[in-house]
């Protein structure tokens, strides 16, 4: 664990499929909707194209949810930058700390409750 510039963070990172610098990063600020944040990780792990990191941002959730989201990411093989904010840093900060996760040549900004259309979406946009 490292400490984020963005107040007292601590960021979690898995190197899963060892891509040095992943295509797209995936940044997803969440508070306390952790349901509708599975089901958007759900639809990014069945992605044909898998050239990308998924980069969230907790901006300090009281659902108690967070090991969830981190075991699914584990068990899914998802490459993924994991930040928890200690404080309630509101959306805008939240979002920047999001993105400061990205390594990837582009960002994609996803709400916490956005799923991609399809397991084809990316390799797309890629193309």
């Amino acid at each position: 664990m490292t400490t984020s510039v963005f107040s007292e963070a601590r960021i979690i990172r898995s190197n899963a499929r060892c891509v040095s610098t992943p295509y797209f990063s995936i940044c997803i600020p969440q508070h306390n909707r952790t349901s509708f944040l599975l089901t958007a990780l759900r639809r990014l792990s069945e992605q044909t194209f898998r050239d990308f990191e998924v980069c969230i941002s907790d901006d300090a959730s009281t659902d108690g949810r967070s090991a969830e989201i981190l075991q699914f990411l584990l068990e899914n093989g998802l490459q993924f930058a994991f930040a928890r904010q200690e404080s309630n840093q509101r959306y805008d900060r939240n979002l920047r700390s999001a993105l400061s996760l990205a390594s990837g040549e582009f960002c994609i900004l996803m709400g916490n409750d956005d799923c991609l259309a399809g397991p084809d979406v990316l390799g797309v946009m890629h193309q």
